[in-house]
């Protein structure tokens, strides 16, 4: 069986991506078995370490995170994807959303 996905490493700053290009002919191969349990498990390991999974099926982008999976929808590649860790007091609560460059360059003037 084909995993249909190409795995790219990139830096951002100082937060360290493992990005997923899907054959868009095959748009939910990720999901499938033994890869997703793969993608949970990186997905746990890499919030110690600063660390983002996300799946790329064309402009579509996913974030996989240890208890969910996040649809952005239809990201350009200048937008920055920031994950957001809070302590419940039991467990950490983890959101994950896409700013787009315009809105980081605006702040930034």
């Amino acid at each position: 069986m084909l995993s249909k996905m190409v795995i790219c490493h990139v830096r951002d700053g100082d937060t360290s991506k493992l990005v997923f290009h899907v054959d868009p002919g095959s748009p939910l191969s990720w999901r499938n078995e033994p890869y997703y349990s793969q993608l949970k498990r990186l997905a746990r390991n890499g919030l110690g370490h600063n660390g983002i999974i996300t799946i790329n099926v064309g402009k579509r982008v996913f974030v996989v995170l240890p208890n969910k999976d996040v649809d952005l929808g239809i990201c350009d590649v200048d937008d920055k994807i920031l994950i957001q860790k809070s302590w419940n007091g039991l467990d950490w609560e983890i959101e994950a959303y896409k700013k787009p460059q315009e809105a980081l360059t605006k702040r930034a003037i």
